[in-house]
């Protein structure tokens, strides 16, 4: 999130997507360089992968407290492998989310 913000003008972020990201955590931010949960102007569209058993994502959903209001997609990962970026990529709704966001 803090590339986001340090982007040169005139460059836009069309679609932000994000699986199982720690940005719900109040610690984590706090020390962002935007002082919160707010997304960088220069982003479009946010997705935000999560799921419930994921510690590494406590705070999520992540819409309950971006102002921006990112998608939030639940997931159901496999319970000794509910971090891994596979698991995330293999849940169907997220494929066809991401999918949708690209189709040209």
């Amino acid at each position: 999130m803090d590339l986001l913000t340090r982007l040169p003008p005139g460059v836009e972020v069309v679609h932000l997507i994000t699986a199982g990201s720690p940005l719900g955590m109040d610690s984590v931010y706090r020390r962002l360089l935007s002082g919160g949960p707010i997304s960088p102007e220069k982003v479009a569209d946010w997705l935000n992968a999560w799921c419930p058993t994921d510690a590494v994502v406590v705070g999520c959903p992540l819409a309950d407290d971006w102002a921006d209001n990112p998608t939030d997609l639940a997931a159901v990962n496999a319970r000794d492998r509910v971090h891994s970026i596979g698991e995330y990529l293999s849940h169907a709704g997220a494929v066809r989310s991401i999918g949708s966001r690209f189709a040209i």
